[in-house]
């Protein structure tokens, strides 16, 4: 444990702040709560929140456009994650070992998903891909999630998807809204 951090058990930012810089609340241990960021928030940076445990939902803003590498990676936080359609990055690793994610919905704004993005997250069993045009995926992106673990995409797109070097070695099934 990191004693520096371990008094924190709340955050809460102004909803003028534009970035959470690197490693900005890295380590803290005892956050109680949803961890609602504010609306206005553009960048979330490099392990802004990692190894930061919370007991609620995460909520990111409809601002926020780049997602960082380890932003939340190793934390802890439940329920499903869904990034907003402003998102067009997700780094290496942001949401990597976050064991309480069940479910995810990634946007059709986002265009690149680094490698190890999900990987890890021993509870994450349902993935929706809402991009027709299929994003660029780092290696392992949703390695070691829940056996059986299906990845949604848009049911026109599924061939594109499935023709995919990297997307192809999970498991696919295309959807209709």
């Amino acid at each position: 444990e990191n004693d520096v951090y371990a008094g924190i058990t709340s955050v809460s930012l102004p909803g003028t702040i534009k970035t959470i810089g690197y490693s900005a609340f890295c380590c803290c241990e005892n956050l109680s709560g949803q961890l609602i960021l504010p609306s206005g928030l553009e960048t979330i940076g490099g392990y802004a929140f990692a190894y930061t445990y919370f007991d609620g939902e995460l909520v990111i803003p409809p601002t926020v456009r780049q997602i960082g590498e380890h932003a939340f990676s190793e934390g802890s936080f439940i329920g499903e994650l869904v990034i907003p359609d402003s998102v067009t990055e997700i780094g290496e690793w942001a949401f990597g070992r976050c064991n309480g994610l069940e479910s995810v919905v990634i946007p059709e704004s986002v265009i690149s998903i680094g490698a190890g993005a999900f990987k890890d997250c021993s509870q994450l069993a349902t993935v929706r891909v809402e991009a027709t045009a299929v994003p660029t995926l780092g290696q392992n992106a949703f390695e070691n999630t829940v056996v059986g673990c299906v990845i949604e995409v848009p049911s026109a797109s599924l061939s594109l998807y499935e023709a995919d070097s990297i997307w192809s070695q999970y498991t696919l099934r295309g959807y209709t809204e």
